[in-house]
């Protein structure tokens, strides 16, 4: 029964019939009692001997008369036992009057009798009333049970309903599981639903997060890819607060190997690279790795400043260095890196960074490359760089400042370090590394540093002061080029005026490429008076050996040796042995980037040969002879 309005009704009505069978009985009864009585008491008045009235009310008392009238012949007025009184039970109006009041006649008397009606009603009346009564409470608490059992199907009746419309969301109302009675097999029908459902629910959950992991998984490193990256950047770029760094890793040694010991040495190859940059990620777990393309790798660095993301860029420049050496290779790859924002648009910071390995080709084999915000904010778009490229080789749109390098001791000026500025057809500077990187991509490198080059030999012939020495920083493309070394020796012994004073500084990275080449290169040059410097010694491959060999003049420390060496022991030591080893040589050393008195000091206490830096003295404009 879901509702109890209609059972109740039911009941109730089955009530009233109950109600007024036993109503009917009871007039019946008593209209039989009565007519009995009557009978009786006419009987006993006939069987009366005499009309003594001390008799008949003696026999009518015996009855439950209520009143009674003799009419006699011989009297005027009628003899009366009793009185008429009103009847006060609510049955007796049910009662036929004629059956109240009997009139007969014995012999000449005209006898009327009336009956007390409430004394039968009461007498009958008396044994029914508790079993009415009793009927009435129990069909009252049936009418109870009843409507609370409707109430509570109905309530179950909400509550599957309600489990019906939320099972597409696998979350049942807690009531169902105490569900009872009648519909407790549709409870438990549906949630016997819902946990199938919710299996096969689950089951597809795993089958799509296996999918969607395999669409962003790289299949031969394993590692997430340009998909993951995406989705990444852009949950990445949705936070205002979100910063960083991206690293890529172009690993451009993969068609080499691949042409020479097929596509399986070329997947070793690739999972060898990766396994180098999982050990950064290993190191710090806020950083993530992806594969972006066949031959490029992005690390994301979140929440990283410059100081702790600069520091991972030599360390794995080295690693491919020995990879590239073990496999016989030029180089392994090439390492940009580039800082973001939250509102750096993905398409725009790719972009950067296929700049930034593009300087990083231009600095050598294995190399590196930081693009700093303000090269980042520079318009790179490649056309207009070729014009721009074009207008600074045509019409000589360079500029140069210096810096001395002191010696220790009497402040004298060994030789000036030469920096290269080139401004466009505005006058306006052009950022140095952005324009090497893009004139290495249209292929007019040796033009610019040929350009350089011959700029440089003007300005030290034309307007170099006579006592001092000059030097020119050669870019590690063109170390490595030999046509441009060959053109570059071909114009040194065309300009006797450049010997002693002019030195060619040389990166170690460079030397490390090809050093048998360059120790005879070196002792030509050196035939015609040029002298060499290695630059940013300590961080290449190049031996202490290796020093006896080339011969240079002078070694430049590469500028993680010399910051902090106040308070960096190992630093000491490590200057302690490169001073110790060419002073037998008789190769200078020069401490570089100096920017603290404190570091100054350390390095005089070891006796180091020269010193620069800003604390000795920051750049200045050198002229330029434009042409």
């Amino acid at each position: 029964m879901i509702g109890s309005r209609y059972p109740v009704m039911l009941l109730c009505l089955f009530q009233l019939l109950v109600v007024a069978a036993f109503g009917h009985y009871l007039l019946e009864s008593t209209k039989q009692h009565i007519a009995e009585d009557q009978l009786l008491v006419m009987s006993e008045l006939r069987q009366q001997q005499s009309w003594d009235q001390q008799q008949l009310r003696s026999a009518l008392k015996r009855h439950p008369v209520q009143f009674a009238q003799i009419f006699s012949p011989d009297s005027v007025k009628p003899w009366t036992f009793g009185q008429i009184k009103g009847t006060t039970h609510p049955l007796s109006k049910m009662l036929d009057d004629k059956l109240l009041q009997d009139e007969f006649k014995i012999g000449e008397r005209q006898v009327t009798i009336g009956m007390d009606t409430d004394y039968y009603l009461e007498k009958h009346s008396a044994g029914m009333i508790p079993i009415l009564i009793a009927l009435t409470l129990t069909f009252l608490l049936f009418s109870v049970l009843l409507i609370s059992g409707g109430r509570r199907q109905r309530a179950n009746l909400n509550a599957l309903e309600n489990a019906v419309a939320r099972l597409p969301s696998l979350d049942l109302p807690s009531i169902i599981e105490q569900i009872r009675g009648p519909f407790q097999p549709l409870a438990r029908t549906i949630i016997a639903t819902r946990d199938q459902l919710k299996l096969h629910f689950t089951k597809l959950q795993k089958t799509n997060a296996d999918q969607v992991q395999e669409s962003m998984t790289d299949p031969v490193t394993s590692l997430a890819n340009r998909a993951a990256f995406n989705l990444d950047m852009e949950q990445t770029n949705s936070k205002p607060t979100s910063h960083g760094f991206l690293m890529m890793v172009r690993a451009n040694g993969l068609d080499d190997i691949n042409t020479r010991l097929g596509n399986q040495s070329g997947d070793d190859f690739l999972s060898t690279v990766a396994s180098y940059l999982h050990q950064l990620v290993a190191a710090d777990n806020r950083l993530s790795l992806y594969r972006y393309s066949s031959t490029d790798f992005l690390l994301r660095l979140p929440n990283i400043v410059e100081e702790d993301a600069l520091p991972l860029l030599e360390p794995l420049s080295r690693q491919f260095a020995e990879l590239a050496d073990r496999e016989s290779m030029t180089s392994t790859g090439y390492i940009g890196l580039v800082p973001y924002q939250h509102k750096d648009r993905v398409s725009q910071l790719l972009i950067q960074l296929d700049t930034a390995i593009s300087i990083a080709q231009a600095e050598g084999p294995n190399g590196y490359f930081y693009l700093e915000p303000d090269l980042m904010d520079f318009d790179i778009d490649n056309d207009r760089w070729q014009a721009v490229i074009e207008d600074v080789i045509s019409n000589n749109r360079i500029e140069f400042t210096q810096q001395p390098i002191v010696a220790v001791g009497d402040d004298n000026i060994i030789y000036q370090e030469l920096f290269a500025r080139f401004t466009n057809k505005d006058g306006n500077q052009l950022p140095t590394q952005t324009l090497l990187a893009m004139a290495s991509k249209n292929e007019r490198t040796i033009e610019l540093d040929k350009m350089i080059f011959n700029t440089v030999v003007r300005e030290i012939q034309n307007n170099g002061n006579p006592k001092h020495c000059y030097g020119l920083n050669l870019a590690t493309h063109s170390v490595t080029n030999n046509n441009f070394l060959k053109w570059l020796e071909e114009r040194i012994t065309r300009t006797p005026g450049l010997s002693g004073r002019l030195i060619l500084e040389i990166s170690e990275r460079s030397i490390d490429l090809n050093p048998t080449q360059l120790v005879k290169w070196f002792q030509r040059i050196h035939g015609h008076g040029i002298r060499i410097s290695i630059d940013r010694f300590g961080n290449g491959l190049t031996s202490f050996r290796s020093l006896q060999a080339l011969k240079p003049d002078f070694v430049k420390l590469a500028p993680e040796f010399t910051k902090n060496i106040d308070k960096d022991s190992n630093n000491r030591f490590f200057v302690k042995m490169v001073l110790d080893i060419s002073v037998r040589l008789e190769i200078r050393v020069i401490g570089t980037h100096i920017e603290r008195y404190e570091e100054r000091i350390a390095l005089e206490d070891l006796r180091i040969d020269g010193l620069q830096g800003h604390l000795l003295s920051a750049p200045t404009p050198f002229k330029v002879l434009q042409v």
